[in-house]
């Protein structure tokens, strides 16, 4: 069973022709506002396709990307596993984003529109506050920019969320989002948004296409896995053979080759 934090299923779920509504549900709840969005990167199996199938995974664009009437944009982005310097990548969607609005109809700086991104986390941040004392879910933590004494700058301009959405305890909307991202499964009470988003990732409704892009994403994904564990293996290898973790590293990177450790 494949999970609705499947790659091309989250994309397909928000950005397919006919999921508006899907989009503007996950919004509205997540950023609680109440606004139509309209996708800017629309949904493209074959281009999917073609990335899956010549081994790339595009790190360089965001999972979801929308406009609502007025020009403000909103981002999603999904990151199931931690990965290192994720806060720097979100700190790059949002700023480059809110910077491709600059003279878009050429009036400067005037022609910047506000960005608010929010980043879907499967793993914990591990942050101090994470609880209260109440062992409460801090649910969505918020950052935008301030001065020293905490007073906020541009804040309707620049708005960046994370939103763990393995928390314990969530309840409401945030629930049942956590629920369904989770187990990809929806009950009568969920909200019509995730119920339509439920049959759209269901397996027996997707394409030919779409299931064998999904196939090549899951090889590459264990592809790319082994070959992490082949790499790390090699370098303790080399530190063994008295190699400097520094040197060892380089090595596997083919930045050296051993004898120009030596």
């Amino acid at each position: 069973m494949y999970l609705p934090t499947n790659d091309l299923l989250f994309k397909k779920m928000l950005t397919d022709k006919g999921n508006e509504d899907i989009a503007a549900g996950f919004i509205n709840d997540l950023f609680n506002v109440v606004v139509k969005v309209t996708p800017l990167v629309p949904y493209d199996v074959q281009a999917i396709y073609d990335a899956a199938k010549e081994s790339k995974l595009i790190k360089t664009e965001v999972d979801f990307l929308c406009e609502t009437y007025a020009g403000e944009r909103f981002i999603i982005e999904l990151q199931v596993a931690e990965q290192q310097n994720f806060n720097a990548r979100a700190l790059y969607y949002l700023c480059s984003r809110f910077c491709s609005t600059y003279n878009m109809r050429g009036f400067a700086y005037d022609d910047l529109k506000a960005v608010k991104m929010m980043c879907l986390l499967g793993f914990s941040r591990n942050l101090e506050n994470e609880y209260n004392k109440d062992d409460k879910p801090y649910r969505i933590e918020r950052y935008t920019l301030q001065n020293e004494k905490g007073k906020e700058y541009a804040a309707k301009l620049l708005d960046l969320r994370f939103f763990e959405y393995n928390q314990p305890n969530l309840e409401g909307r945030l629930g049942y989002i956590s629920k369904f991202l989770l187990s990809g499964k929806i009950e009568s009470d969920f909200p019509v948004y995730l119920q339509k988003a439920a049959k759209v990732v269901e397996y027996i409704n997707l394409s030919e296409k779409e299931k064998r892009t999904m196939e090549m994403f899951q090889t590459l994904e264990e592809r790319m896995k082994e070959s992490n564990i082949d790499a790390v293996m090699k370098v303790l290898e080399l530190i063994d053979k008295g190699y400097s973790p520094r040197q060892a590293a380089e090595i596997v990177l083919q930045k050296k080759t051993e004898d120009d450790c030596v």
